[in-house]
């Protein structure tokens, strides 16, 4: 209530942003951030996680769904906002989801058309089901010279103590090209932010690759 107070007197939060908590899942799991928008092209397959600040919504003028409601929100991160459009299908399929301060993740294309991007909204996620709904499968890159004993034991090591569905896939590079290898099933992950943080050390955070 306190950040409420001080986002509604002030325009912004004192004490804490109240994404903090949060910010290295919604990290993780977003394809790119509000300040990597203008950097978009048309149409663009993203994910992206924050706060719902503000909600507008708008009957359809034209269409077969004219006279139907959609939504615009505002979806806040650490970054800075960006505009969802909600279009009538999708915001019925979602409504329970548009409500105001709660953190989901937007999946959905870019729309640079207007003079800033904004995000067509085709699906929302919670933040509980994210790790679920969007981590599909896991790619990780090594580079053959690089490969040692102690980095293989280590990453079955994270495999195992992060059991979960999520297969694994490996990608080895070597001065031939690369070798695409799938894990072994028994390596199969539950990517969580433990994981992905873990994994990222090991590999570093380019070598590191979530697939949806």
């Amino acid at each position: 209530m306190m950040l409420a107070y001080e986002k509604q007197v002030l325009g912004f939060y004192v004490t804490s942003n109240p994404l903090s908590h949060c910010a290295e899942k919604i990290n993780i799991y977003s394809t790119l951030n509000t300040s990597e928008l203008a950097d978009g092209v048309q149409d663009q397959a993203v994910v992206i996680g924050g706060m719902i600040a503000k909600v507008r919504y708008h009957l359809t003028r034209k269409g077969r769904n004219a006279g139907s409601k959609m939504a615009v929100i505002i979806l806040e991160d650490l970054q800075g906002q960006v505009e969802v459009v909600m279009f009538p299908g999708v915001l019925s399929k979602f409504a329970d989801f548009v409500v105001k301060d709660k953190v989901v993740f937007v999946k959905g294309k870019v729309d640079c058309r207007g003079e800033k991007p904004n995000i067509f909204a085709e699906e929302l996620i919670n933040l509980e089901d994210v790790t679920e709904r969007l981590a599909a499968k896991v790619n990780i890159r090594l580079n053959s010279g690089e490969i040692t004993k102690e980095k293989v034991t280590t990453i079955k090591s994270i495999c195992e103590f992060h059991k979960g569905k999520s297969p694994l896939y490996v990608s080895i590079r070597t001065d031939k090209g690369r070798v695409f290898a799938a894990a072994d099933r028994n390596l199969s992950v539950n990517p969580d932010v433990e994981f992905c943080r873990k994994m990222k050390q090991v590999v570093g955070p380019e070598n590191f690759q979530l697939v949806r």
